[in-house]
């Protein structure tokens, strides 16, 4: 399926930013729910205070392991790729 879905657009001249573009999105949404956190929970509705701040250090882990597994995901993605 994967590949299929790269040969829609040739092939994929930096594999790096296709890599790193998990990483990036999981930390753009912790800072999100920590700047609704800080500003009083008025995007994100929770049940209770403090869950924000969950997410956001839950998406922190997350862009974490992701910028880690970095080089493993340029590799799937350059093999994948249409030549």
């Amino acid at each position: 399926m994967s590949k299929g879905f790269f040969s829609a657009f040739g092939p994929v001249d930096d594999v790096d930013r296709y890599a790193a573009a998990p990483a990036y999105m999981s930390f753009m949404l912790s800072v999100r729910f920590l700047t609704d956190h800080l500003e009083g929970d008025v995007y994100f509705k929770v049940d209770r205070r403090g869950d924000n701040l969950a997410r956001a250090r839950s998406q922190l882990d997350l862009a974490k392991r992701f910028m880690l597994a970095g080089p493993e995901m340029a590799g799937i993605i350059d093999d994948i790729q249409p030549s």
